[in-house]
């Protein structure tokens, strides 16, 4: 999902991969936020290849495509540069299912200021909408996913897709007004919209379902990568008495050690940034832990905290959406945080709203894919929300839980603590910069 990868006409990579997290594009977004009157993130493909035109990049006269990563290894497989329209929406803003055309011309005209003549959307990967092939599986592709040469050629292939759009299948959220959240290495909402926002927001990305209808997307860089390092030091110590507990058994001890602690987490402010967060500004990672001096220190406080630090970004930007008069009235989840029941209850109090998982969600964007496949096959005429909705979601149990409203203040506490350390956050990023 989004990032900067551009081909010849031979399929070869031109320079590395900048990937999501990557935000060195930071300038350059303003500069087409403004010039489309549309926010452009860091992270988009966009942003990305205009920081290169204006450095110069020595790569740029031999462009044929610039895609993504799942984009490219849809290439691989079928020789096919083709994306769905989610995954386009991280590319450029798209209108409907297709490239934005006035923004296009737009951004070639500024291009050609620095002497970039390719015009696009024509090196962007074709748009396939939900329910159509996008190529089929070739010999090459075929070997690349088993060598042994017994899985064959000619599967016919959907359009591939980022988490983002594979989370609003997985969820049963690609209607207008439903959303949901994924939680992992990255977190973030998706809310399919029922009317276009007031206005343009930095901290709010408009992308869209693989129909191509309007999201509003609150994306944090940053999710559980912290938590896992903590976790994995945690087990380290265990090891050093003898004790060597599986993955399963670690994770889940300790993300249930976190329903014990303080409700406001014993004051301890966390903020595990491993990249940088542009929705709060910060463009380096800095993973800070603050605690107070006058309250003692215990596990399932710094747990707890470890759990609401997933969620203070996405909360950031939340607030500014629910300001906009959208707020979902059940938030559906995804992803292996959620496999805990401290991170369905850390989501539903941070974000106030019910949560529901299904079953499946936990695998995330796998399984909205396996779901986006199956639809290309035997969707037939209905549109992608009515197959979802009756054929396979009518029969799936489901699990909602509530927040609580000892549980929304205590977040609340954390929140307004965070918020507060989000100066001095931001100073010592510049001090690790220098250092």
């Amino acid at each position: 999902m989004h990032g900067y990868l551009p081909v010849d006409a031979g399929g070869k990579m031109l320079s590395r991969f900048l990937t999501w997290r990557n935000t060195s594009a930071h300038e350059e977004a303003e500069e087409l936020s403004a010039l489309f009157g549309f926010n452009i993130p860091a992270r988009w493909t966009i942003a990305h290849l205009y920081r290169q035109i204006k450095t110069g990049a020595a790569h740029l006269g031999e462009i044929y495509k610039l895609t993504t990563l799942s984009g490219y290894v849809h290439y691989l497989l079928s020789g096919s540069h083709a994306v769905g329209a989610d995954e386009a929406s991280g590319i450029f803003p798209l209108s409907g299912t297709e490239y934005d055309r006035d923004m296009a011309e737009k951004f070639n005209k500024t291009a050609e200021k620095y002497g970039f003549f390719q015009k696009i959307p024509d090196i962007f990967p074709a748009i396939v909408p939900p329910g159509k092939r996008a190529g089929f599986l070739t010999e090459a592709g075929a070997l690349l996913l088993d060598p042994t040469c017994e899985f064959g050629a000619g599967v016919p292939m959907c359009a591939p897709e980022g988490d983002a759009a594979t989370g609003m299948v997985a969820t049963n959220s690609v209607s207008p007004g439903t959303a949901n959240v994924s939680a992992g290495t990255s977190v973030f909402s998706m809310t399919v919209l029922k009317k276009p926002l007031s206005s343009a927001h930095p901290e709010i990305d408009i992308v869209a379902t693989p129909e191509g209808a309007p999201v509003a997307m609150i994306h944090c860089n940053n999710g559980t990568g912290d938590m896992d390092d903590w976790t994995a030091v945690f087990g380290e110590a265990l090891e050093l008495f003898g004790l060597k507990p599986t993955k399963e058994e670690l994770y889940s001890t300790l993300y249930g050690i976190a329903e014990k602690g303080s409700a406001d987490a014993g004051g301890i402010t966390d903020a595990g940034f491993l990249s940088g967060e542009s929705i709060l500004g910060l463009d380096r990672a800095v993973p800070v832990f603050v605690r107070p001096a006058d309250r003692g220190l215990r596990l399932a406080d710094i747990m707890k905290a470890k759990c609401y630090a997933v969620f203070a970004a996405l909360r950031y930007g939340t607030d500014i959406l629910e300001k906009e008069g959208v707020k979902a009235d059940i938030m559906c989840c995804h992803g292996g945080y959620f496999k805990s029941r401290a991170g369905l209850k850390t989501a539903a109090n941070a974000l106030k709203t019910e949560v529901r998982i299904y079953p499946e969600a936990g695998e995330g964007g796998a399984w909205g894919m396996a779901l986006l496949a199956l639809y290309m096959i035997k969707g037939g005429d209905k549109t992608l929300g009515a197959y979802l909705a009756e054929d396979i979601f009518a029969g799936i149990s489901s699990q909602t839980l509530a927040p609580t409203s000892d549980g929304m203040a205590g977040f609340d506490k954390y929140f307004v603590n965070f918020m507060k350390t989000l100066p001095g956050i931001r100073i010592i990023s510049e001090i690790n910069s220098k250092i």
